[in-house]
């Protein structure tokens, strides 16, 4: 009986690494159309929807511990973790968001959609530079694991070399596509870290309390970036297509996707993240014209 609720975790896990994957497939082709078709910043959007999301975190966070015994609640965490939960926002909302957005406005999404592999590969090189994840020389998986990073951080420098030389579609596509491939390099880095970060949280937290947090501090972060972009109204001015990308990003890219991916943190890190490659197929059948 008792590998019953095991296999229902790791199914649930599953379950919500699909829809992650689908929500977030369908946030960089949207995100990257209403870019295109507005003035709107990349990074005052990257603030507004971890600002929207901050708040239905809080609120979701906030009503859930609220429904536990006084004892057993947790509404603020502790002055240890702190730093810890500030470090992980920092990389979650004004790195990984933040440098995904500008990326988004400069390169295609099925570019993107390319280097999705990455954020697993540099999670499980990452994951194996500081033991969190054991290499046994001994074992066929671990020798498969990094081979299997290997290839795919390889693959990542071959996509952004074809691209950036002759006369490529995606340089016809792009704006700037060194500085975009540059952002996304840095956005896939910044979502691989942090997960290990929240990792060490997720221990002594439940997930709703680190998902809020993480998204509160990482706003803050992000709030001193969009100060400068402030006189600038044209950088806030949002068109229909704009507006209902961003609510899309805010509930279901932001919100429901931290959730979902906190979640499936609490379990096996480095292996839930080979998922990703499926954010590949989604964003190209999102692609595919009408």
């Amino acid at each position: 009986m008792g590998l019953i609720p095991k296999k229902l975790k790791r199914a649930a896990a599953l379950v919500f690494l699909v829809v992650i994957n689908v929500v977030a497939a369908g946030y960089d082709v949207y995100t990257s159309a209403a870019l295109r078709q507005s003035t709107v910043h990349p990074t005052v959007y990257a603030f507004l929807r971890a600002l929207g999301a901050s708040v239905i975190l809080a609120g979701v966070g906030y009503w859930k511990e609220r429904g536990r015994p006084a004892g057993e609640r947790t509404l603020v965490p502790a002055k240890e973790d702190v730093g810890l939960l500030i470090g992980v926002g920092v990389l979650a909302v004004s790195g990984q968001i933040n440098m995904a957005a500008i990326a988004l406005g400069e390169v295609p999404a099925s570019l993107v959609g390319m280097f999705a592999p990455l954020a697993p590969a540099f999670s499980l090189t990452i994951a194996f530079a500081i033991g969190m994840e054991v290499f046994r020389r001994r074992e066929l998986s671990s020798w498969l694991k990094a081979a299997g990073a290997a290839v795919t951080l390889l693959g990542g420098v071959t996509i952004a070399a074809v691209a950036t030389t002759g006369d490529s579609d995606m340089k016809r596509l792009s704006r700037n596509l060194p500085l975009g491939i540059a952002f996304l390099f840095v956005a896939k880095v910044c979502g691989a870290t942090y997960p290990i970060m929240q990792k060490l949280v997720l221990a002594r937290y439940r997930s709703h309390v680190v998902a809020a947090w993480m998204y509160i501090y990482g706003t803050a972060s992000l709030a001193v970036g969009v100060i400068p972009l402030s006189t600038n109204a044209a950088y806030w001015h949002f068109n229909v297509e704009a507006g209902l990308a961003l609510l899309y990003s805010i509930v279901l890219g932001s919100a429901l996707n931290c959730e979902y991916h906190t979640r499936c943190a609490v379990g096996n890190l480095v292996r839930s993240g080979c998922v990703l490659r499926k954010r590949c197929v989604v964003r190209a059948v999102l692609l595919l014209p009408s």
